[in-house]
């Protein structure tokens, strides 16, 4: 439609329905600009962000420290069940940990010597 063909009244209303589409279009652009600025603003604020990853780092930690721990509890009480029910054979276990700890470091003592002399 050219507006010689539309009345007044069609012709105000299609400028007003323009114009809401524009202010919509501002009001986005507005709102996308906002987001942009503030994530701009996150990566130049270097302090906060290093606080950020200290804390997940800590948190990630802590996790890691209450999950061993509490793995380290449930073998703690399994192998004390096994010494229980079969002393000998821990007893057996234990002689042959002795024996490699042992056989390891006296190759580590003549390799250690063989690299120096």
């Amino acid at each position: 439609m050219d507006g010689r063909t539309m009345s007044p009244e069609e012709l105000r209303e299609e400028v007003e329905e323009l114009r809401d589409e524009r202010v919509v279009h501002i009001e986005e652009l507005r709102a996308e600009l906002g987001d942009t600025v503030e994530e701009l603003a996150s990566r130049f604020d270097v302090p906060a962000r290093v606080q950020a990853r200290k804390e997940e780092a800590v948190a990630a930690a802590l996790q890691q420290v209450d999950e061993l721990y509490r793995l380290a509890t449930v073998k703690v009480a399994e192998v004390r069940r096994f010494v229980r029910e079969k002393p000998g054979a821990a007893a057996g276990a234990a002689a042959a940990l002795l024996l490699l700890i042992v056989l390891r470091r006296r190759r580590r003592k003549v390799r250690c010597a063989s690299t120096w002399g």
